[in-house]
């Protein structure tokens, strides 16, 4: 039997529940899960350990790395990286560039 590390591996860095249990078994990925070996990105999909944030999230969302955040991922050169979205609470207002955005959209965020 594989073990689920190299399973994940052998498939690109993702695997999904089902492709993980018929190669290794429930237990063995359980395990694999609690030692840190894997980690669920999404309901059924997991990754190893330490894989870049933007493709974990676009595996999460069932999405694609693309543009900017490809080119980054592919090393490739860039004259400047990609601005990354400022996140807030719901309970935290919004930084200048999120006001703009909520305000652009028609959305008022500082509440």
């Amino acid at each position: 039997m594989e073990s689920v590390p190299n399973v994940v591996a052998c498939n690109r860095g993702n695997a999904t529940f089902a492709e993980l249990v018929e190669a290794t078994s429930r237990r063995a990925l359980a395990a694999a899960v609690k030692a840190g070996q894997v980690e669920r990105v999404a309901r059924g999909i997991y990754v190893l350990p330490g894989d870049d944030n933007d493709r974990r999230t676009a595996l999460a969302y069932d999405g694609v790395v693309s543009h900017l955040s490809a080119a980054v991922a592919w090393d490739l050169p860039l004259l400047s990286l990609p601005p990354k979205p400022a996140h807030h609470s719901p309970d935290q207002a919004p930084s200048a560039a999120g006001a703009a955005c909520c305000a652009a959209l028609g959305a008022d965020r500082s509440r």
